[in-house]
This record gives structure tokens, C-alpha cells and sequence, in this order.
């Protein structure tokens, strides 16, 4: 039986399992947010941010980003 992978021959050849990182989505971009996304990627998770702000600070840490508000659940 071939290993399993989180994508298409991501570790086959030593037979490994690769995990991808649990996903976390934060509400809001703003500069006190920064800190809070950077130990949320320290500890693991894969950031995606969603905000729309002028200037959305915490977007240049985010490992992923949507421009929408926090308190549209439909584009979210």
C-alpha cells in the first residue's frame, strides 16, 4: 500500500506522512493583532487574516489574506 501524503508524492519516497498545518483564521488586521498572528504562526498554525482596513498591519505577517470585514460571514 503507497504511503500517505498531504499532496501528491509530498514524502513517497521515504515513505513518510506529512501533516499540513492546522488552519486558523483571525478577524481583524490591525496593528495590535501583530503579535498575536506572529505567535499563532510560531506556534504552528497557518494565519489567514481577513480584514479590511486602510491599512491592514497584521496582513505583512499573515501566511494567507482575504480583504473583506470581519462581520461579513458571507465572504469570509
Amino acid at each position: 500500500m503507497p504511503p500517505i501524503s498531504a499532496a501528491p508524492g509530498a514524502g513517497a519516497a521515504a515513505g513518510r506522512v506529512e501533516a499540513m498545518a492546522p488552519r486558523l483564521l483571525i478577524l481583524g488586521a490591525g496593528l495590535g493583532l501583530v503579535p498575536r498572528i506572529r505567535a499563532a504562526r510560531a506556534a504552528g498554525f497557518h494565519c489567514i487574516v481577513a480584514d479590511d482596513l486602510p491599512v491592514p498591519h497584521g496582513f505583512a505577517v499573515a501566511d494567507a489574506t482575504l480583504r473583506a470585514r470581519p462581520d461579513d460571514v458571507a465572504a469570509l
